[in-house]
């Protein structure tokens, strides 16, 4: 809420995956409590995938991961950003009609 009223629109998310890999199970545990937290204040949000998030694994397993990664973001906060769009379309609609 205190980002709202600072007049900050949404955030971008430094996300490293949903792996097991060093702490990167704990970030993306967090991620998913923090996202809810933004929809309740009207706070948009994006996710930035790192590279480095797999630079640790070999070659083949990187790309592998990475892959895994990529899927679960698509599966999972894609659906959350169309249905925060989709509110957001409404409520412009609806007070444009108001004028």
């Amino acid at each position: 809420l205190l980002m709202k009223i600072a007049g900050l629109d949404g955030v971008v998310i430094d996300w490293y995956g949903a792996s097991a890999l060093n702490d990167h199970a704990m970030n993306h545990r967090n991620t998913q409590k923090f996202i809810p937290w933004l929809q309740k204040a009207g706070l948009s949000f994006a996710v930035c995938y790192e590279d480095q998030a797999v630079k640790s694994l070999k070659n083949g397993e990187d790309i592998q991961q990475a892959e895994k990664d990529l899927k679960w973001a698509e599966e999972h906060f894609l659906p959350i950003r169309a249905t925060s769009a989709r509110m957001a379309a409404r409520c412009f609609s609806s007070s444009d009609r108001s004028t």
